[in-house]
């Protein structure tokens, strides 16, 4: 819903929505919330369903949680070199690897939970 809501160029919400309606609006913090969250968000998202495919031991999900980190570093490099759009930076690598290691936590957590 941040893409839809407030983010205009979007090429894969634009096909949806003709204008973001929210896009005009400013509120404090809306860098962090509109760029760096989505971020963590699609970092944790991918790791939690490696998590699901593949039910690993703690000490495994290390390994998919680090795949995860990885494929989101590898979408960066992809943006930086022009073949996909978007920024390519720093900042959105960090997100990621704060994402997959919110889910790893989670997901430890949630195994020690059960025994």
């Amino acid at each position: 819903m941040i893409y839809v809501l407030f983010r205009p160029h979007t090429l894969f919400f634009s096909l949806f929505v003709s204008r973001a309606p929210l896009a005009r609006f400013s509120f404090p913090g809306d860098d962090f919330v509109l760029y760096f969250l989505p971020d963590v968000l699609w970092g944790s998202a991918l790791c939690f369903f490696l998590f699901f495919l593949h039910l690993p031991p703690p000490k495994k999900a290390i390994l998919l949680s680090l795949t995860a980190f990885v494929f989101g570093c590898f979408w960066e490099e992809l943006q930086l070199s022009g073949i996909v759009s978007g920024t390519g930076d720093l900042l959105d690598c960090l997100a990621y690897g704060a994402g997959s290691t919110a889910a790893l936590c989670i997901y430890h957590f949630r195994k020690r939970r059960k025994t």
